[in-house]
């Protein structure tokens, strides 16, 4: 595919070795924005730092001028990118709520803070949820910057696809994902009884972590999420939950994957309701999303996809059309539309 006619540019996004997401969604992007004709690829950190001219001399639109690039940091900011040439953005994931050793600098009093990545000069950040694209931006006009916001909602591409299939058994599989899975154990247990005691005896509840994945110790780290999906791809009912005191910051910012991921594959979901990007996708997901807020709401609403197959089959064909809003290929011209009105801002 040729270059696009107008706002020519190149993407370089750049990832950390030791952080097998970020190298699955720097690769996965890279080849989302080469099927729309930009140059863009992936590049380790590492591997920028050991030859810094690696990123130098970008490639030329044809007039003797080079492209303009964006370079697009993933869960970490590489600091041996930074140079005289370039539009850098950050991309956190979702580093900046919660697993601040990845990232240093980012909390601040206990709440997640970009001021870090802002004054090393990101000139946009992306974000999970509509809550944390406000935070950025209060964060930067704090600091009298103009730091630009992106929503991005969703990047596991390598879910898409993966369907659900009707498994011959003789009851349903209920899943757990979440975050602190090793204290799902109680929510887990008190669902299980809940749903007999309704007369729903052939439900069994399992943990996603208790699905067996054979073949998930041969694979290399930026493909694991394989195994993940196929263990969606098992269940007949997903649930996004979690137990315990999770820093307020996670509730808000975190991006809504594990969600997306099942309605990827054609499941009904119940999801925890506290987390802003939960409710987000809620608003599209009509049928095929329940919230709730503690655990007997849990209950009400497996039970309800428990106790119907056409409501099942119903909230399949609907998840999946829902899932559709953050497919790939939606993604790609998010980022597309998102570097052109970057490079614009410029006067590239």
């Amino acid at each position: 595919t040729g270059k696009i006619a107008t706002g020519n540019f190149s993407v370089v996004f750049i990832g950390q070795s030791d952080l097998p997401s970020s190298i699955i969604r720097g690769r996965e992007a890279a080849v989302l924005l080469r099927r729309l004709g930009i140059e863009a690829h992936f590049i380790p950190c590492a591997d920028v730092c050991r030859t810094p001219a690696a990123l130098s001399g970008p490639s030329s639109n044809g007039r003797g001028s080079p492209l303009p690039v964006v370079f697009v940091h993933i869960k970490k900011f590489c600091t041996c990118a930074l140079g005289p040439f370039g539009t850098h953005v950050y991309d956190p994931v979702d580093a900046g709520t919660y697993r601040s050793s990845w990232v240093p600098s980012v909390y601040a009093d206990g709440k997640a803070s970009y001021k870090h990545m802002l004054q090393l000069g990101a000139e946009a950040i992306f974000s999970g949820t509509s809550a944390m694209k406000a935070h950025i931006l209060d964060e930067s006009a704090h600091l009298g910057m103009h730091t630009k916001g992106i929503l991005l909602p969703h990047h596991h591409s390598n879910f898409h696809g993966r369907v659900h299939k009707l498994v011959e058994r003789s009851g349903l599989l209920v899943g757990f994902a979440g975050d602190r899975t090793k204290d799902l154990a109680g929510p887990k247990k008190h669902l299980q009884e809940c749903l007999v005691a309704r007369g729903l005896k052939n439900v069994t509840v399992r943990r996603m972590s208790n699905l067996q994945c054979d073949w998930e110790s041969a694979l290399e780290p930026s493909r694991r999420g394989d195994c993940f999906a196929m263990r969606m791809a098992l269940l007949d009912i997903g649930i996004v939950w979690t137990e315990g005191a999770l820093n307020e910051a996670v509730f808000e910012q975190k991006p809504p994957q594990r969600l997306v991921n099942f309605l990827s594959v054609g499941i009904p979901v119940v999801a925890h309701a506290k987390y802003a990007g939960h409710r987000e996708v809620a608003k599209h997901a009509g049928t095929c999303t329940a919230l709730a807020s503690n655990l007997d709401e849990l209950c009400d609403g497996v039970a309800s996809f428990a106790a119907s197959a056409e409501k099942r089959r119903e909230a399949a064909r609907e998840a999946l059309l829902v899932a559709a809003t953050f497919s790939p290929d939606s993604i790609a011209k998010l980022y597309l539309k998102e570097f052109r009105s970057l490079l614009a801002s410029r006067g590239q």
